[in-house]
């Protein structure tokens, strides 16, 4: 049995674009290292019209000379890393959304095809020992699996049971 190829231009394309993304991701992060869940929970959240906010209170601690408690500049900064990483961040998550959904459509369809290939094969399998000991290695990925939380079934009813709570009473009116 001959596995069917994968096509060359699709994955030379993803390539140079994972490439591509990998290197914009080195250049922004600059050798910083990524944050944990832990370290991104406890971050202060901006609130919005908080940049307005800090360039006032920048302008405010300059003026009233209580700009040694903060660094004033170093906040200032990061305003401004904040407006030059804004837009990044709106148009990268777009494109995750879009990698996302095509990589969830793309999934669906694959795993929609395999399946009805695997029901036919596996009918015709009955009548071809062969193909059914070439199906034998794939046959375990469409096993049913057991839902979280399946409950066991219904014990059946027991010899104590009376015919009371077993038979509906019908009443005419």
């Amino acid at each position: 049995m001959t596995p069917i190829k994968k096509k060359k231009t699709r994955a030379v394309t993803t390539t140079a674009q994972v490439a591509t993304l990998d290197a914009l991701a080195s250049n922004i992060s600059q050798g910083a290292k990524r944050l944990t869940t832990k370290e991104r929970r406890q971050q202060l959240k901006l609130r919005v019209g908080g940049v307005d906010t800090a360039r006032t209170l920048a302008t405010l601690a300059i003026r009233y000379k209580v700009d040694s408690t903060v660094d004033v500049p170093a906040m200032l900064q990061n305003v401004t890393q904040l407006e030059q990483l804004q837009p990044l961040l709106d148009s990268s998550t777009n494109l995750t959304e879009i990698v996302h959904d095509k990589v969830l459509v793309a999934a669906g369809d694959t795993w929609a095809s395999a399946t009805t290939i695997y029901t036919v094969l596996q009918r015709m399998a009955l009548d071809d020992p062969r193909l059914a000991d070439e199906l034998a290695p794939v046959a375990a990925k469409f096993a049913k699996k057991k839902s979280k939380g399946a409950t066991q079934p219904a014990a059946t009813a027991t010899a104590s049971t009376t015919p009371a709570t077993v038979t509906a009473s019908v009443t005419k009116p």
